[in-house]
């Protein structure tokens, strides 16, 4: 089987690429600029995404059974500028949609964020809670949704969106845009700075899935899809939240175990650390893939601390 994943050389679509060639996948790795096979994925095919023109994306799509589309503007770019964000995750994922379907690819997946329910998420949330966060990071992502879901061309055309949560994980290299996520920060701190800065209190709960059961889910969806018609949206996420503060201990931890030394760990107002928000983000779909969710992060930070040791620890932030 083929397939072609779009921001393949970007912070999910990087490890998805490594997980689907290691499970005997054919994949195309996708991405704005032209480049070379990577060395951490020397065995795939590379295709330059020229997002503007439709028929230049049904151009990459030939041959191909599955499109993962993983490429997007991230939240602070989305701020920065709404204009392009809609641009991007909206009207290009509806050209990549159209083109996809016109070169007969069975499945379409399109990688959405959890983000689109809520800004902070709070309370319960399954795909059918309403959409209400106003941010554009969250509404592009919307627009792309619409777009993803609405192609109905052909019977034998699937697609469908994943919304997920905080992802967890380490990137197939430095250059990836993802060192402002939490826990990646952390760790990149624990190694430049030899300390832990939290700009909160710590008590917010927030639900973090690592990439790599985000990897096995889309895997799973991949085999599933052959014999079953599946869902229009799939939450991805760990069935309990954790608060900021226990995932700074949780890499505190690994410090210890990794590096050598325990970084101490700053807060704002530490003493008013007690969690204040409810937070149950699920699926109605949770029994499709409960046993593929390990929730290994101590193996996720493990190797997060040990390429941040090698990539930044002769560099300050």
């Amino acid at each position: 089987m083929r397939i072609l994943i779009t921001g393949g050389t970007g912070f999910i679509g990087g490890r998805l690429g490594k997980h689907l060639t290691e499970n005997g996948f054919e994949v195309v790795l996708g991405s704005r600029k032209r480049f070379n096979p990577p060395i951490w994925l020397s065995s795939a095919q590379t295709v330059t995404t020229v997002w503007e023109s439709e028929s230049e994306l049904a151009k990459i799509c030939t041959d191909v059974d599955v499109v993962i589309h993983a490429a997007g503007m991230n939240a602070q770019n989305c701020l920065a500028d709404p204009s392009a964000a809609l641009n991007f995750n909206g009207l290009a994922t509806a050209r990549l949609v159209n083109a996809a379907s016109k070169s007969k690819v069975r499945l379409v997946i399109y990688l959405s964020t959890a983000h689109v329910y809520m800004r902070p998420l709070s309370g319960f949330i399954d795909e059918k809670t309403p959409t209400i966060n106003t941010h554009p990071y969250a509404t592009s992502h919307l627009v792309g949704e619409k777009a993803v879901l609405d192609n109905k061309s052909s019977t034998s055309f699937q697609s469908l969106v994943l919304r997920v949560s905080n992802a967890v994980g380490y990137p197939t290299h430095s250059e990836v845009n993802c060192w402002d996520l939490l826990v990646n920060n952390l760790c990149r701190q624990v190694v430049s700075n030899r300390t832990i800065k939290l700009d909160s209190t710590g008590s917010q709960l927030r639900n973090f899935v690592t990439i790599t059961d985000v990897c096995e889910i889309i895997y799973q969806i991949i085999l599933l899809s052959k014999h079953n018609n599946l869902p229009e949206i799939i939450n991805i996420g760990a069935k309990k939240p954790n608060s900021t503060y226990a995932m700074a201990e949780l890499v505190q931890k690994r410090s210890k175990e990794i590096l050598g030394f325990t970084p101490p760990i700053t807060t704002k107002n530490k003493e008013n650390r007690n969690e204040t928000q409810d937070l149950d983000f699920g699926s109605t779909y949770g029994q499709l893939f409960e046993k593929y969710f390990k929730n290994n992060y101590e193996h996720e930070i493990d190797i997060l601390l040990a390429q941040c040791k090698l990539w930044f620890a002769d560099k300050k932030i």
